[in-house]
């Protein structure tokens, strides 16, 4: 069988589980996977430790069961598609376009690089809120008035979205923070530590009052303390070598 044969091959497999996916309500699994190995990669692409060959060595095991030792547990144990969703989503990611924010994808072009990388884990984690969300809607209104009058799991349900505002908003003004911190690296000075820190002392810590109102002081505190301060520029205040140089070096 020739590459072609085999890819065209493996394209209708693709298909025929996409489809089944969607027909049993499997698109949120993908969505939400997509985004956890999405992210993985992304994350390691500000941080400067993303190979060039991360395409062929990303699995599922490293990114979503690492906890487990790196193995997944028995296809009995999970779910009708819950494996199907993993490889699907697994498949598109390794496959998906070549983005500038990989290694020398944008000939060094640091800030073509590091919008690229902004700009992407914005749009993933707004399609991993917004999958997470559609499934909360399909659920509640597939659950009986019964159900959503008992005080447990109808009060859980009753609410508007099954995310946590604290940590979106923690986790958006994170990747703010790491993109300010990179055009500053870049020689584009700004305040982004001001920037961050006015945004920590706005995070509302209504709902998990103990844990949000710990992690917000944390990072307050990091943000203020001199030695603290001096830390995160050292940590966030960076570029990967990859974003800077146009070519490997050896090439």
């Amino acid at each position: 069988m020739s590459n072609d044969d085999a890819m065209r091959r493996k394209m209708r497999e693709i298909e025929a589980r996409a489809q089944r996916l969607n027909n049993s309500g499997g698109s949120t699994k993908v969505e939400v996977t997509r985004y956890r190995l999405r992210s993985h990669v992304l994350t390691a692409a500000r941080a400067g430790t993303l190979t060039p060959n991360w395409r062929d060595t990303l699995t599922v095991e490293a990114v979503l069961y690492s906890d487990e030792g790196g193995r997944r547990p028995p296809a009995a144990a999970a779910s009708t598609g819950h494996y199907d969703a993993e490889d699907l989503a697994l498949y598109e990611v390794a496959t998906s376009p070549v983005a500038d924010w990989e290694p020398h994808a944008a000939r060094g072009d640091w800030r073509r690089a590091l919008d690229a990388w902004y700009r992407e884990s914005l749009e993933r984690f707004d399609a991993y809120e917004d999958a997470q969300n559609r499934n909360w809607a399909e659920l509640r209104a597939a659950s009986s008035p019964h159900l959503l009058r008992t005080p447990i799991l109808g009060a859980s349900l009753r609410k508007p979205s099954p995310l946590d505002p604290f940590m979106s908003t923690f986790h958006r003004d994170n990747l703010g923070a790491l993109y300010r911190a990179g055009l500053a690296a870049g020689g584009e000075t700004n305040d982004w530590i001001g920037w961050y820190r006015n945004r920590v002392a706005q995070w509302d810590t209504t709902g998990d009052q103990q844990n949000n109102a710990g992690l917000k002081q944390a990072v307050l505190t990091s943000l203020t303390d001199p030695q603290s301060i001096i830390e995160q520029r050292n940590e966030m205040e960076k570029l990967p070598d990859y974003w800077t140089t146009a070519h490997q070096k050896g090439n």
